[in-house]
């Protein structure tokens, strides 16, 4: 457990906390009306540090075989995890134990807004995310997220305080 001298800051530790670990599932992707424009599955490495760090690795894998891995960290401060690096820039603020909330842009893309609503159930096996794509004020994609967790994620990978 880490300690905090906000609240706030300490609920965000908690709830990243809750949605550590290995993760596996399928995000599918819909245009503004709905229809299916991807789907690939995705392998997730999540951990929060002893301190106010946060590293996640995400592994997309489609169906032709093609692969892309993303990593990215981010710090706790100020009641919010913030994460900025080359690809993206965002902030998360925990809601509850179970749901938290981002905001990010893709840096290559600064005109679209994403937002991105994440549930981790009771027992911290599934967790459930959507996103929604805005761009001049409208939803152009939206993204539906499940998955499992499959572990706890190795000491090794969990970032020094």
């Amino acid at each position: 457990m880490s300690s905090f001298v906000d609240s706030q800051s300490q609920q965000v530790w908690t709830n990243l906390h809750n949605f550590s670990g290995i993760w596996r599932g399928i995000y599918t992707f819909l245009d503004g009306e709905g229809k299916l424009v991807d789907k690939h599955e995705s392998y997730l490495e999540k951990c929060i540090g002893p301190g106010p760090k946060y590293f996640q690795r995400n592994t997309y894998t489609w169906p032709d075989g093609k692969q892309e891995v993303h990593e990215f960290g981010g710090l706790i401060s100020d009641g919010k995890m913030i994460f900025d690096n080359d690809r993206l820039w965002g902030e998360y603020v925990a809601i509850n134990p179970h749901h938290g909330s981002l905001i990010f842009k893709y840096k290559a893309y600064p005109e679209v807004l994403v937002t991105e609503m994440m549930h981790v159930s009771a027992d911290k096996k599934r967790c459930n995310r959507t996103w929604m794509f805005l761009k001049d004020g409208k939803i152009y994609k939206m993204a539906v997220i499940n998955e499992e967790k499959i572990s706890d994620l190795p000491p090794e990978l969990i970032p020094a305080a």
